[in-house]
């Protein structure tokens, strides 16, 4: 286990999970839902909030994900850009605590659950983060990323000669 955050080996920029995730507005959930062993299956998220662990949040409806037997899976979170991908495995639960729904609670989801956030026809994904990868390709030179999830720190470090792509692995312990 990590005492502390990861140091750059050539004392490059660090950033945060959240501040490499707020690029990204919506995501593509992937799980193996309990109906449908060993298959993914994938729908179009709204993240709602990401905590500064690299806990992502995202409002559903408590029908479609029990009904889907998501919560408790394994999953994976998938961001892209033109110039950034973001590949992330962690854990998903379901949370349907109002107080929890309120704290995260915008006009995106208004507008999808018009009843409000005590309705109880929205509820929350808790997507715990394990491990990702980051990919950048807005440089000319390759730059790799480390992240320690709950210390949430990117550190940038110089990829090998010849790398075309700057690329992250992610490991939470």
């Amino acid at each position: 286990m990590m005492s502390g955050p990861p140091t750059s080996r050539t004392n490059g920029a660090k950033h945060t999970v959240s501040e490499v995730l707020a690029a990204f507005a919506d995501a593509i959930l992937l799980a193996s839902p309990d109906v449908k062993p060993g298959r993914l299956q994938g729908r179009s998220m709204h993240v709602a909030n990401v905590d500064q662990d690299g806990t992502l949040w995202f409002m559903s409806e408590p029908e479609i994900t029990e009904r889907d037997a998501l919560v408790g899976t394994e999953a994976y979170v998938v961001f892209q850009s033109t110039t950034r991908q973001v590949f992330l495995r962690g854990l998903m639960a379901l949370v349907t605590e109002p107080s929890e729904i309120e704290a995260r609670w915008d006009a995106r989801a208004e507008a999808a659950f018009p009843g409000g956030a005590t309705s109880g026809k929205a509820c929350l994904v808790r997507f715990s983060t394990v491990e990702g990868e980051l990919w950048d390709h807005r440089g000319v030179k390759s730059v790799r990323y480390f992240l320690d999830i709950p210390r949430a720190v990117f550190c940038q470090e110089r990829a090998c000669a010849g790398d075309q792509d700057e690329v992250a692995s992610v490991r939470t312990y």
